[in-house]
């Protein structure tokens, strides 16, 4: 589940000012712009006051082999990996949208229906590398089931400062049901 999602359009100026803040702070980050694929550089929002910074998307892999990208919300808490993440650093990823692909290897973009920018819950860890986030996941709704089994958690825009300064609140959150998505064949 959402192993790639679309960092920045031309069309979303939410998104376009947090790319262009973090370009300004950042100037020699290697920010991804477009597609985001596992492993590459994006702007995510951190802290109580949703600072934009870049940040490399997985966790390295188990004995050097690949990279973990995603983990269960139903079970975040109960995993030695995740845990410390999920209790003390969480973030936010802002997209214009994340793709998804059915069983028949079509591919589907999701977006909310009356807003173009699309919140996702995450948290990080700091490797010897740099800071690394991670995108939680959850049961799909009815607008995600019939391409995929997984989907994105999604934070609505009240939900952003609570995501990242309140533990309880945010552990709440892991159960609540995600919103209906526009879906649309790529």
């Amino acid at each position: 589940m959402c192993g790639r999602y679309v960092g920045f359009d031309d069309g979303n100026d939410v998104i376009k000012d947090i790319y262009r803040q973090t370009f300004d702070r950042f100037p020699d980050a290697p920010i991804k712009i477009g597609e985001v694929f596992p492993t590459e550089t994006v702007p995510i929002l951190q802290g109580p006051d949703l600072a934009p910074v870049p940040m490399k998307w997985g966790y390295p892999g188990f004995k050097g082999k690949g990279v973990l990208i995603n983990a269960r919300a139903e079970t975040v808490t109960e995993k030695y990996t995740f845990r410390d993440g999920i209790l003390r650093s969480r973030c936010v990823i802002p997209t214009c949208g994340y793709y998804e692909w059915n069983k028949q290897k079509m591919k589907f973009r999701f977006n909310l229906p009356d807003d173009p920018t699309l919140y996702l819950g995450g948290f990080f860890v700091r490797f010897p590398d740099g800071d690394r986030f991670i995108i939680l996941t959850t049961l799909p709704n009815d607008s995600v089931k019939d391409v995929h089994d997984r989907m994105p958690l999604i934070l609505t825009e009240e939900m952003l400062p609570l995501w990242t300064t309140d533990t309880r609140a945010a552990l709440d959150y892991l159960t609540k049901e995600m919103p209906e998505l526009v879906k649309r064949e790529v």
